[in-house]
């Protein structure tokens, strides 16, 4: 089955979701522009969903020894971290470094569904959905120019989508980074190193990057709460029919 990229373009970011304005890559290669609400030709295709960092905060859960604590784990040790309740937040986390810590991704939750259900009324189930700056984790402590914005990505650094004011800032604090931009792009930043294709850099991290479908909007999870439902109703008729019986002879 051929893989698509559906990219969520930052400048759809607080607009009106069916109209976000989609970057879709397609298995040769070709990039068309789409919408959010016009990606039926998508359906039942292997797509990974790519969301722009403007949308999420990124921190870390501090160490966690052991074997992989269970989700609701991760949540709670990252929760004195937010001003929010937990319940109106997505969770997603990596994998453990060296010193057992995990990093950890924060989107508002009902955004999250919102996004989701605009793919799911077209047929569209992403098989994963990845955040454009965590999409650096392969490369080592980067900044990409990508989509008039600079991505910081790469190793445990901060993910940020900044602009070049935010980003010279940024550089004094971070000596080691790579600046990477396509021909053209960024011109007036000197330490730049040119990329052929700055999305197609991107895509190659997706396989090191966070899937956000964990907990809640783990693959299958939704699917089993119907059968879970149908399992319990059928046991409170079944007690019910006993219950029926049990006095239809009492009365006999």
């Amino acid at each position: 089955m051929n893989e698509y990229a559906a990219y969520l373009l930052p400048e759809g970011v607080g607009g009106v979701p069916k109209n976000w304005p989609v970057r879709v890559l397609q298995p040769d290669g070709v990039t068309r522009e789409s919408r959010l609400s016009d990606l039926e030709a998508l359906a039942g295709q292997k797509v990974t969903l790519v969301l722009p960092m403007e949308l999420f905060s990124y921190c870390q859960t501090g160490s966690l020894p052991g074997r992989k604590p269970a989700y609701d784990t991760l949540a709670f040790a990252v929760e004195d971290q937010f001003a929010t309740a937990l319940e109106t937040l997505h969770l997603a986390f990596g994998m453990a470094n060296q010193a057992s810590s995990r990093p950890c991704l924060v989107i508002d939750r009902a955004c999250f569904e919102q996004l989701l259900s605009c793919l799911r009324v077209q047929g569209v189930e992403p098989q994963a959905v990845l955040v454009d700056a965590d999409m650096l984790a392969s490369t080592g402590p980067t900044a990409l120019w990508l989509e008039g914005r600079w991505l910081f990505g790469g190793g445990e650094q901060q993910r940020l989508a900044v602009n070049c004011a935010a980003a010279r800032v940024l550089s004094t604090s971070l000596p080691e980074i790579k600046w990477l931009a396509e021909p053209g792009q960024a011109s007036r930043w000197d330490e730049v190193e040119l990329v052929t294709d700055a999305f197609a850099l991107l895509w190659q991290g997706r396989f090191d990057a966070i899937n956000l479908l964990q907990g809640a909007f783990a693959p299958g999870r939704a699917k089993s709460v119907p059968w879970q439902a149908l399992l319990g109703g059928c046991l409170l008729a079944a007690l019910l029919a006993c219950i029926a019986e049990y006095w239809h002879v009492e009365w006999l």
